[in-house]
């Protein structure tokens, strides 16, 4: 009983071995193959320590455009239409203003308060 306790543990063993074998042989070849794209582009890259920068291509000058007409462009408007006229406030009444009752007391700060009516 223990013997095959110990050839299954060996089979496991040497079973992890290979797959970690198999694991690293893929593994190198990925590496190998992203060797050879990095060598490729590093050959087409320009060092910019001993190269001289690239000279940009000269463009046609634009004639300048008005900032209006592209806004209208971008807001999907046709650019001959004219702005839309501005939306001025209503007139409004002036607030009404509650007047105090004749007959209602206000009391003040300045003054000294009633004295309170005591029966007897």
């Amino acid at each position: 009983m223990e013997q095959l306790v110990v050839l299954a543990i060996i089979g496991l063993l040497s079973l992890i071995n290979w797959a970690v074998q198999k694991s690293n042989e893929k593994r190198t070849e990925a590496k190998a193959k992203r060797d050879v794209v990095r060598g490729e582009r590093k050959k087409s890259q320009r060092n910019i320590y001993t190269q001289p920068p690239p000279v940009p291509t000269a463009r046609k000058p634009q004639p300048p455009r008005d900032p209006f007409q592209d806004l209208m462009e971008a807001l999907g408007l046709p650019p001959e239409a004219a702005p839309p006229s501005p939306i001025f406030p209503r007139e409004l009444a002036p607030p009404v203003i509650a007047t105090p009752l004749e007959d209602e007391e206000f009391a003040s700060l300045e003054e000294e308060p009633p004295k309170p009516h005591v029966s007897t």
